[in-house]
């Protein structure tokens, strides 16, 4: 049968998604957060095409919310709702979540934030979140 046929692979072929993987892999690694399993919340999102959930370590000193798209071929965006519990933060307070796939930060605000989530360019979104003073010269750097 043609299924059990040895097949050789490129895996440096254009659309290859081993540094997808790789990335992932590598956060994955260095972030207490995912080396749990008990730690999973799922969080609401307005589209029922995104999953968002989150994951942190019981100390609250590594929290992450991760955003995904369930739509392998369009675009999908919405508004997440962020467990501020997690970061013991009000619904007032500025708070930073820095994507670890892009390098991209955002500050945020409130329980409802909008994320956009793209099939060719981003598929999901692994936002480190954190609480921090920022000061307007640090907010250049952020998108």
């Amino acid at each position: 049968s043609e299924k059990y046929q040895w097949k050789q692979r490129d895996w440096n072929a254009s659309g290859n998604i081993k540094s997808f993987i790789t990335r992932l892999n590598k956060i994955r690694r260095e972030n207490r957060a995912f080396q749990a399993f008990r730690n999973l919340k799922f969080h609401p999102v307005e589209n029922d095409q995104v999953l968002f959930f989150s994951k942190a370590t019981e100390a609250r000193d590594n929290i992450f919310l991760i955003a995904v798209s369930l739509d392998c071929f369009g675009s999908q965006s919405g508004m997440v709702h962020v467990p501020l519990d997690l970061l013991q933060c009000g619904e007032e307070e500025t708070y930073q979540v820095e994507d670890l796939l892009t390098g991209e930060c955002y500050l945020w605000t409130g329980v409802r934030n909008y994320i956009s989530l793209h099939a060719d360019e981003r598929i999901a979104h692994v936002f480190r979140m954190r609480k921090k003073a920022f000061h307007e010269t640090e907010f250049e750097t952020y998108v």
